[in-house]
């Protein structure tokens, strides 16, 4: 594709410039491969979100699911229209559903909290860092490290919605609502059954596949 060997060029023309190594290019190479297949997905599920009417919904979910992929990893597509597609599907469902728990979150928000707490600690503890092709580490303090940011990131956001609720009550609901959704499409992110899902969609479809759990 044309992004690809754009891409291609302009890390080979830095490399060569800086004297990079094969596997410091090859980075470069797939962090600007993921930003522009991120800015491109995080667009069009914006605009999609705006015709919904869950703008800020949608914008705080993907926020939120953002910077946790960042610390516990999670599964990425091989290509930007793959991305686009699946991330505007997924995050305006999530966006729907955070619209839909706004009344129901407020009357039950304790339950909710808890059951919200008890899920994305398990999946920190049993699943974070999640894979991420072309970022795997065998180093075993570096992954214990990550669980840990990752536990702890998670409760700060657990934290903070719980603090909105007792202080402000009503008033923060749709932050309340858009973060607790955004977790939960974290939680998505990294289960093992969400990486057979993309496998067997690759194996099927373009007899590809990503990485395994």
């Amino acid at each position: 594709m044309f992004y690809k060997k754009l891409i291609k060029v302009i890390c080979n023309y830095f490399a060569q410039e800086l004297e990079l190594s094969n596997k410091e290019k090859d980075r470069i190479e797939f962090g600007l491969e993921i930003f522009v297949s991120q800015t491109a997905s995080f667009i069009v599920a914006l605009l999609i979100a705006q015709l919904l009417g869950i703008f800020y919904y949608v914008l705080i979910i993907l926020l939120v699911s953002g910077l946790m992929k960042l610390i516990a990893g999670g599964i990425h597509f091989k290509t930007v229209l793959e991305c686009i597609i699946f991330t505007s599907l997924i995050s305006n469902f999530f966006g729907l559903l955070a619209l839909e728990l706004n009344n129901k979150f407020y009357q039950n928000w304790f339950f909710y909290l808890l059951i919200l707490t008890f899920t994305i600690l398990y999946s920190m503890i049993k699943w974070a860092p999640a894979k991420v092709e072309n970022k795997k580490t065998k180093d075993q303090n570096k992954k214990l490290k990550l669980k840990i940011i990752s536990i702890l990131f998670s409760l700060f956001w657990i934290i903070l919605i719980y603090s909105l609720f007792v202080s402000y009550q009503r008033k923060f609901l749709l932050l309340n609502s858009s973060i607790f959704s955004g977790l939960l499409l974290h939680i998505l992110s990294i289960n093992p059954l969400s990486y057979k899902f993309i496998n067997h969609y690759y194996n099927k479809n373009n007899n590809l596949k990503i990485l395994t759990f």
